[in-house]
Formats: C-alpha cells, structure tokens, sequence
C-alpha cells in the first residue's frame, strides 16, 4: 500500500506530518527520521483492528487483503 503524506515544517518543533487519505491520522517529530518513525507506528494503531471487538455472524468470515 502506498500513502500520500504532507510533511510540515514548523519554527519550534521540527516536522509533523498528515495523511489526508486517513482523516485524523497525524504524527510528529524533531527531524525526518524521527517523524517517520513515528508515523508509521500511527499508522499501524489508525489501520488496525481489534479483532474481540467485532460481532460476526455465523457464516461470516474474517479476512485479510495486503494493497
């Protein structure tokens, strides 16, 4: 899968970055690396699902897609 992001500079913190194709979906960080860092584990948490919370029915399945 592959995502846009805006990068932002600011003057006093370093960077943040957004996803606009994951409303909400923000990160931030000192520097480039950091920022990326950072970034993917918020992806990771927005794109996840807690699998005890679903409610399926008996002949509904679970399935996973890679994009």
């Amino acid at each position: 899968m592959r995502l846009k992001i805006i990068v932002h500079e600011t003057d006093s913190t370093g960077l943040w970055a957004e996803v606009p194709s994951l409303p909400g979906c923000v990160s931030r960080g000192k520097n480039y690396q950091e920022l990326m860092g950072n970034l993917y584990s918020t992806l990771e948490k927005t794109l996840s699902v807690d699998q005890t919370q679903l409610h399926l029915t008996n002949n509904a399945k679970l399935m996973e897609v890679i994009i």
